[in-house]
């Protein structure tokens, strides 16, 4: 009988603590379901400043991709010339 209680104890708390693993918090509703459940809406500060550097890093991803285009075009399309100089005189290596 012991036994019994046991094991049923065991599996109540199992089920028990995957339901509430399970459960879905107001942070991870979709936005039209907040305004239903009764989430506090951002102050306009903190939205803008996280538009801004959401922004920021989308742009430096543009930029990075933009730059390496750009460094790959240039260089086969021009030659790269190095100019390398010291008190006696220099040399250029293409």
């Amino acid at each position: 009988m012991k036994r019994a209680l046991l094991a049923f104890a065991l599996v109540a708390l199992c089920v028990t603590s995957g339901i509430e693993a399970s459960t879905a918090r107001a942070a991870d509703l979709p936005p039209d379901l907040k305004l239903i459940v009764g989430t506090p809406a951002r102050s306009a500060a903190d939205l803008a400043t996280q538009n801004t550097l959401q922004l920021n890093t989308t742009m430096f991803e543009l930029y990075g991709g933009a730059a390496t285009i750009f460094t790959k075009n240039l260089r086969a399309q021009h030659p790269i010339i190095l100019g390398l100089f010291s008190g006696a005189g220099g040399r250029f290596i293409l």
